[in-house]
């Protein structure tokens, strides 16, 4: 019996033992799965944990301001309610977008970007608070759809965010330009700057220039989320102070564990006047052309206009689809900015670079004189553009009356090679330097282009053209305008800008562009006073026979001038009745040219006009400029001349 129960206390004590040794290899291996839990894994866990309970959302910054040279804002931004996505949270791309687009109809282009962007980053492990915007500006009653289904649409997000917003339409519209999402190639070459999928970039104009500037830093946030109710932006305003907070869809204030203010994009100043662009645009209503005005001593330009042009909040948000395509493809091309991103043939706004070729190489002098019998034979005929003749005239008298025949004449003496380099001289045949992109060189013609083009040597006739600003010869209306403005300012040539300064949301100074002399033309006093004395007679005359830039006489004002009327295809002029020129398509008549500068007030301007198939400078362009140049001294706005579809040729100095 003895033996029977050590036996039994034998073996319950090795059970024990057993079991002993099973609770303490559970017990170390519960200790190594905490181990290796808080200790070897903790911060991963700690992360995938705060993934569930925390939600890193960004805060887009405002971009800055864009306002004229007296702080009048032409570009904002307002706050809209844009539909966004969190890739990593989603699932199902498909599902949820064929669901997004039940609600709230999206864009086909727009609904397959989506698609596209969210299958390719939904399992990126960098940028895990991007923001992929679905469709921006929602009207409220999407939003309330979106609301209702919104525990079926995991990783959607409605945010009230800020947009752009031009307060003026299409004012300066191809000066401001406009923004677009990021595109593959910005990315890669801006990715270290913040930029994402669906960042927006300034794509032209003042946007696309100053960038670097008018972009905020974005910030953002971690909150704390519920089981149920997706987070939102709240915008409410506290003592006139605009401020964000989130809460859920269920209205619930979601608890902020971190924060980070956006940063504000800084406030671009342009040198641009508002009254004086608005001014530039109605002179221009109803026609295709541009008007430049610049500041002759500094290079500021007051106003650039261009016409057609396009309002760039059609660009804002995801509605204007089919406007944004009508603009892009409209044969009127409303993009281009006619004033330096289109060239044309400058016609007799030439002559003064022609006159000062001749005058300081001494091929004439201030007493010469030449016969004009309406025609000159170089075996061929060139005409006068007063078929009549204007008699034995000087240079001032030719330049006042624009007349033809003196400067073929001129022409022939002085000789291609002189009217080239004074071209080049006054910087054209290459860009004036203008901040915004697309800056057309224009083209001089040389002896060496034509046989490289044409496989032909250059002849007098060539010299003709070229001597009255026809044939091969290509300028921008910019460039017109730093031409004139050097005749008036003692012979700088100048850059032209459009940025007067950059500051800082508080204030302070960013950047403080300086005037820019491009160079010091080599030209004698004493021959840019006798060319603009042609000038100021061509505007000063009223009576028979009248300076062909009459028209653009301003009292009180001492305004110089040239006309211009560029041919678009050769016409023999005197055999073609008005009735005739009446009937002549739109897309053959002449271009009007007027550039004039005012020196008697401050400040000096230049006003240089251009009208697209508008027929005969004297008649068409000069009288927009004096009606430009009222408005902007003396604050009266006439009747703006209607552009003509054809102009009468007579003695009064319609031709130029």
């Amino acid at each position: 019996m003895e033996r029977f129960l050590y036996a039994k206390h034998i073996g319950l004590k090795r059970r024990v033992r057993r079991l002993g040794v099973i609770m303490l290899v559970l017990l170390a291996v519960v200790t190594l799965r905490l181990i290796q839990l808080q200790i070897i894994f903790g911060d991963t866990y700690r992360t995938l944990s705060d993934g569930n309970r925390f939600r890193l959302l960004r805060l887009d910054a405002p971009r800055g301001l864009i306002l004229d040279r007296d702080g009048e804002v032409l570009a904002d931004n307002r706050s809209a309610f844009t539909l966004t996505a969190i890739p990593r949270e989603i699932e199902n791309p498909e599902a949820t977008l064929e669901r997004l687009d039940r609600l709230v109809a999206l864009e086909p282009e727009r609904l397959d970007t989506a698609a596209n962007r969210l299958s390719t980053l939904r399992h990126s492990s960098t940028n895990m608070a991007m923001h992929l915007s679905i469709k921006e500006d929602m009207p409220f009653y999407e939003i309330a759809r979106v609301e209702e289904a919104m525990t079926d649409l995991p990783g959607i997000v409605i945010a009230s965010r800020p947009v752009r917003r031009y307060a003026y339409g299409d004012l300066a519209g191809t000066v401001l330009g406009y923004l677009g999402e990021v595109d593959m190639t910005e990315l890669n070459r801006f990715g270290d700057r913040g930029y994402t999928l669906g960042s927006l970039i300034g794509k032209t104009g003042i946007e696309a220039v100053c960038e670097e500037y008018l972009r905020g830093v974005d910030g953002g946030l971690y909150v704390e989320v519920h089981s149920v109710g997706k987070p939102q932006l709240e915008t409410y305003f506290r003592e006139g102070r605009r401020e964000q907070s989130w809460v859920d869809s269920l209205g619930r204030r979601l608890r902020t564990e971190k924060r980070r203010d956006p940063v504000p994009g800084d406030n671009v100043y342009l040198t641009i006047d508002k009254h004086i662009q608005k001014l530039c645009e109605k002179a221009l209503a109803g026609a295709a052309g541009a008007v430049v005005v610049m500041d002759a001593d500094t290079g500021e330009l007051l106003g650039l206009a261009s016409r057609p042009t396009y309002d760039p909040n059609i660009f804002v948000g995801t509605g204007n689809a089919s406007e944004v395509t009508r603009v892009l493809n409209d044969p009127k091309h409303p993009l281009l900015n006619r004033a330096f991103q289109a060239t044309y043939a400058p016609g007799s706004v030439l002559k003064p670079i022609v006159a000062i070729a001749a005058l300081e190489r001494g091929a004439i002098d201030p007493e010469t004189q030449l016969t004009c019998y309406g025609s000159y034979d170089l075996g061929r005929i060139f005409r006068c553009w007063n078929r009549n003749g204007h008699g034995t005239i000087s240079l001032v008298d030719a330049l006042a009356y624009s007349c033809d025949v003196f400067f073929y004449q001129v022409g022939d003496r002085v000789g291609h090679r002189a009217i080239t380099t004074y071209c080049g001289m006054f910087g054209l045949g290459q860009p004036t330097g203008l901040e915004l992109g697309g800056e057309r060189r224009g083209l001089v013609p040389t002896v060496e282009w034509k046989r490289r083009h044409f496989g032909e040597g250059w002849y007098r006739g060539d010299t003709a053209n070229l001597s009255i600003g026809q044939g091969a010869i290509l300028v921008t209306p910019l460039q017109m305008a730093t031409v004139y403005a050097a005749l008036v300012n003692g012979g700088r040539l100048l850059r032209p800008h459009l940025v007067h300064r950059v500051v800082s949301e508080d204030g302070e100074p960013v950047l403080q562009p300086e005037t820019e002399v491009v160079s010091v033309l080599d030209v004698r006093q004493e021959t840019l006073r006798i060319v603009t004395a042609g000038l100021r007679k061509g505007v000063e005359k009223a009576t028979y026979p009248t300076g062909t830039g009459y028209r653009a006489r301003v009292k009180g004002a001492d305004v110089i001038g040239k006309t211009g009327t560029a041919q678009v295809v050769t016409q023999k002029r005197d055999e073609i009745e008005d009735e005739e020129l009446e009937s002549t398509p739109y897309e053959l008549r002449d271009h009007a040219w007027f550039v004039a500068a005012v020196t008697g007030k401050q400040p000096r301007i230049v006003v240089c006009v251009f009208v697209e198939h508008g027929g005969h400078g004297g008649e068409v362009a000069a009288p927009i400029a004096g009606n430009l140049i009222r408005g902007i001294y003396q604050g009266e706005v006439g009747a703006q001349p209607e552009v003509m579809a054809t102009a009468e040729i007579d003695n009064a100095g319609a031709e130029g």
